[in-house]
């Protein structure tokens, strides 16, 4: 048996050796242990393995070392196995339970005028339920509750999410998908289609991966845009790094491999990824069907009555190559169309898009593309669109789609400069004069002082119209700011505007804000509001002229969860009832920052969650009573999609009580001993002085002391106090008899 050595480096390998003719000859198993490729050549067959030369790759040599049993082997690090790292994070996480519950979002609002006197109430509501992994929401504007009430519904929606298959399916009212190049229009019916948020830690577009070779053992770091994302060790020989997690956009990847020996190897690789972009193999799909929604926001029920089909399927065909299909039918309206997405290197993103359309009336096509690229240094995005023929938009009856369109805009970053960005754009209609509107816009950090902003709007065309404004920012603090801007039009007219605002804390707290202006009218306007995690009330008054208005605003939620109520701010997102049974007053904390105290019952709302990712919640074991023993003080939790999970602490207060444990001759029982009462099977371990803590201990059990060495045990035989803790003083341990 040798010890071998690999490449001047040790390893732990103790090889069998089997010599022939002057050669060395070791099993398959070792060159699989040295992270060596198996020979491809015949083999010698001893003993039911397979034996090769060591030195049967070329140019690898040997050295052998009788006396120290040792083998040095030399060989090219190309015949080394490769090591692959892939940084991928998909975490495995069980989504948690969520039995069945509700919530109730509203917005109310409540407005008196002096000219003329008059006052008005309404709202918007949402209501919504949770039951067995789908979601149903609600949601309803009340308007001038006063008199003439109107009730408009918006959208009712029942989803189920499919997170296994990132799949999410909706019932009712909806919002298609329209591609690249058509139209998302709101629809009720139903929709099957991809949601990846269901899957957060998956990594949908191409992300960079490259190569190196390491000759020695090292350690490779990997810079994003020069900011470090990981460490890792390498073993000597190639290696290939995978899913590097990076920032969509332009940007560059290093790789700085350091070997044992110091010596130090830096590989830079620029790269550009889109959220345009599908990484090989994954599909993306929408499938809608129902009925075309009209007069949303003011209608509740008003839908089209020729029912729809609209499909969307992408996929990754590789990393440089997204294919897309996308089609349309609504009664005698008919359009397909197909699109792409390629890399151009590292510089950006190019798409394209040909579609057509039938209709009764006749039909035509659609071309389309578009160039983008997001960098630090210069972005640009363009677009080009052109129709023909009698081709329209999917769900455009009221409207007119251009017939040829052009989108252009560049953000240029200026360093301690500032930030420039405009932006062009060209639409031409059928019968109508072509429409352009340009925009610019620069902002500039201005030191011990705040950030300077300049914006100018121009519209040329059927619509003509000129609008300049600068724009100055002062921080106040940290929470608080002023600012002061001076607007003007074409037409001469200038605004003048400034205002002041302190913001509430994160965890609540007061706000206010106060604005003036001064146009043809001059307007004035203060605001306070409170916010705390039951919601926002605020309250603010208006002057315009002789014109005097008060606005009282409430914004909250109601969570039905844990078969109780809870009041909170806004439930956009998932939410968790904290419960430590019985313990009021206790700190909770949500991702390390304090979101409050339990309740009399021992619960709190956690709002805000992130659904299908890990969230943390937890408890500050100090605010519970001394005697009181929690198992766990944090939790993480991945809950479902807009609902409700119940994370508990369990709390053990039963009494604990102190005494230390002594043997016949008077010396403590030495530590490592454990006892147990008798009437049941828990160890209670015993430390310095024979000290022990006993649970829910009860006046004459008897109380079984294992030392190591054999049993005593000794009967408990004295009252015990109501207090926290007692110390019940030395009990005398005698050796049971067997």
């Amino acid at each position: 048996m040798f010890a071998v050595s690999l490449n001047a480096q040790a390893t732990e390998v103790i090889a069998p050796v089997l010599f022939l003719d002057d050669t060395a000859y070791v099993t398959a198993q070792v060159f699989q242990k040295l992270r060596i490729k198996v020979p491809r050549r015949p083999a010698l067959h001893y003993e039911e393995a397979r034996y090769y030369p060591l030195d049967a790759h070329p140019g690898s040599a040997y050295e052998i070392d009788e006396r120290r049993q040792a083998i040095t082997l030399s060989i090219s690090t190309k015949y080394l196995m490769a090591t692959t790292i892939s940084r991928s994070v998909e975490p495995e996480m069980d989504l948690a339970s969520s039995d069945y519950g509700g919530f109730l979002n509203y917005d109310l609002l409540a407005e008196y005028f002096s000219e003329p006197d008059d006052y008005v109430a309404g709202g918007a509501f949402e209501l919504g339920f949770y039951a067995a992994g789908f979601v149903g929401t609600s949601s309803h504007v009340l308007r001038n509750a006063t008199e003439d009430a109107e009730h408009v519904r918006l959208e009712t929606t029942v989803v189920q999410d499919l997170p296994d298959q990132r799949v999410t399916l909706r019932f009712g009212d909806s919002i298609s998908r329209g591609g690249q190049w058509g139209r998302p229009v709101r629809f009720g019916g139903l929709q099957m289609g991809t949601n990846f948020a269901t899957q957060p830690y998956f990594v949908t577009f191409p992300t960079p991966a490259f190569s190196g070779d390491a000759a020695l053992p090292s350690s490779v770091d990997i810079l994003v845009n020069d900011s470090r994302r990981f460490t890792e060790a390498l073993p000597a020989g190639p290696f290939t790094i995978e899913d590097v997690p990076v920032v969509t956009g332009a940007g560059e990847v290093t790789a700085v491999v350091r070997d044992v020996l110091g010596r130090q190897t830096v590989i830079s690789q620029p790269y550009y990824t889109s959220p345009r972009l599908l990484r090989q193999r994954v599909h993306d799909f929408s499938f809608e069907t129902g009925f075309l929604r009209q007069r949303y926001g003011t209608e509740g029920y008003w839908y089209d009555d020729r029912p729809f089909f609209s499909g969307t399927y992408r996929y990754g065909y590789c990393n440089y190559f997204t294919a897309e299909a996308h089609a349309e039918f609504h009664d005698e309206r008919r359009a397909f169309g197909i699109a792409g997405a390629a890399p151009l290197g590292s510089f950006g993103v190019l798409t394209g898009a040909v579609a057509a359309s039938q209709e009764e009336d006749g039909g035509g096509g659609l071309f389309q593309i578009g160039f983008e690229r997001v960098a630090r240094e210069v972005s640009v995005t363009a677009s080009g669109r052109l129709a023909t023929g009698g081709y329209e938009d999917f769900g455009v009856d009221d409207l007119r789609s251009p017939k040829a369109e052009t989108r252009l805009r560049l953000g240029i970053p200026l360093g301690r400069w500032g930030n420039l960005s405009s932006s062009h754009t060209f639409q031409a209609f059928d019968g109508e004069a072509d429409r352009h509107i340009v925009s610019s816009s620069y902002s500039v950090g201005i030191p011990h002082i705040g950030r300077l902003g300049l914006t100018a709007l121009s519209t040329f065309g059927a619509e003509k119209d000129t609008v300049v404004a600068v724009n100055l920012t002062v921080p106040l603090g940290a929470r608080s700011s002023a600012s002061a801007t001076l607007q003007a039009s074409r037409d001469q007219k200038f605004l003048k505007t400034a205002s002041a605002q302190i913001a509430a804390p994160l965890e609540g707290g007061f706000g206010a804000r106060a604005e003036a202006s001064d146009n043809d009218f001059t307007r004035g306007r203060g605001e306070v509001s409170y916010t705390s995690r039951f919601g926002v009330a605020s309250v603010a008054v208006s002057q315009i002229d002789d014109d005097t208005g008060v606005r009282l605003n409430a914004v909250g939620g109601l969570a039905f969860a844990d078969g109780d109520m809870f009041f909170s701010r806004r439930l956009d997102n998932s939410f968790a009832v904290a419960s430590v049974p019985g313990q009021p007053d206790v700190r909770v904390y949500y991702e390390n920052q304090l979101v409050g105290r339990t309740d009399s019952a021992g619960h709190l709302l956690i709002h805000n969650l992130r659904p299908y990712e890990a969230n943390r919640i937890g408890i500050d074991p100090l605010d519970l009573p001394f005697d009181a023993q929690v198992d766990e003080t944090t939790a993480t939790i991945a809950p479902r999609f807009r609902s409700g999970v119940t994370v508990e602490f369990p709390v053990d207060t039963s009494r604990t009580v102190l005494l230390s444990v002594h043997a016949e001759d008077g010396a403590p029982v030495p530590p490592g001993a454990t006892a147990m009462l008798g009437r049941g099977s828990r160890r209670f371990p015993i430390g310095l002085n024979g000290e022990v803590q006993l649970r829910d201990p009860r006046l004459g059990d008897r109380v079984v002391v294992d030392t190591g060495d054999g049993l005593c045990e000794f009967v408990l035989d004295v009252e015990l106090p109501d207090e926290p803790m007692p110390d019940l003083g030395a009990f005398t341990c005698r050796r049971r008899v067997q």
